[in-house]
């Protein structure tokens, strides 16, 4: 089982996600529709889950056909 973070920025909850690389190799940023940022345990996502305002853990799995199960 896999563990994700998830906040409300607005009115909605997003995932905590993946940063992307840009040019200079800053990781700083990321889009809405990025890779969530998975953990492997439920400890390291809530130290994640700690910075963030409104962060929460939730599991994560994915299905058989790709799409993410959020429990």
């Amino acid at each position: 089982m896999k563990y994700a973070v998830m906040f409300e920025p607005f009115d909605k909850l997003e995932y905590v996600c993946r940063p992307i690389e840009t040019y200079a190799n800053k990781k700083d940023y990321w889009l809405s529709d990025s890779t969530p940022l998975l953990f492997n345990n439920k400890c390291m996502a809530q130290m994640e889950a700690d910075k963030w305002n409104t962060g929460i853990v939730v599991e994560y799995m994915e299905s058989n056909n790709g799409k993410e199960e959020r429990l």
